[in-house]
């Protein structure tokens, strides 16, 4: 995975379809900003747009829950790293052109707690994507983000082991 100098993971968070809208950030298009959202979209049926949402005095923004990964205004894009501008004019890393994020769940470095691996016919609107470069596994093979790292599993996402024999025991006869 990639990660900031803190060794934090980033996140992007795809745009994808849901059943009434869309979900999501377009390539290039920041949508994840300071503003607190104070009524429901209407995204998620059966619930109507403008219905007041609660908790309004301690409801966090999306930058509260996703930091931006901040780009210094001179930064020029490399390779799939790429450069994109926020709403209010500040620059912000993105990568193939997918703003990236940190999350306030991941408390050290390596911690995947703010993505998901939820297949899209059951995402939450909140899902986000830990980005990094493709693994480097053998063909059937791939890396999987769970609750607690990241597994190895077969393409049909079993979990692969390896057996270290006990010589001596009773298990090595």
């Amino acid at each position: 995975m990639f990660a900031n100098e803190a060794g934090l993971t980033l996140y992007k968070w795809p745009l994808h379809k849901l059943r009434n809208g869309y979900s999501g950030e377009a390539p290039g298009e920041p949508a994840c900003d300071d503003q607190i959202i104070t009524v429901t979209a209407g995204l998620m049926s059966p619930y109507p747009p403008g219905i007041p949402l609660p908790d309004l005095d301690s409801r966090p923004a999306c930058t509260d829950l996703w930091p931006t990964v901040s780009a210094p205004s001179d930064a020029e894009p490399v390779g799939l790293w790429t450069v994109v501008e926020r709403s209010d004019g500040q620059k912000q890393w993105a990568y193939d052109e997918q703003p990236l994020y940190t999350s306030v769940r991941d408390q050290q470095p390596g911690d995947t707690f703010g993505g998901t691996s939820r297949k899209k016919d059951g995402d939450s609107p909140a899902i986000r994507v830990p980005v990094g470069p493709p693994p480097l596994v053998p063909p059937g093979l791939a890396v999987k983000s769970t609750s607690v790292g990241r597994m190895l599993t077969t393409k049909k996402n079993y979990a692969v082991y390896s057996f270290e024999q006990c010589r001596g025991s009773s298990l090595h006869r």
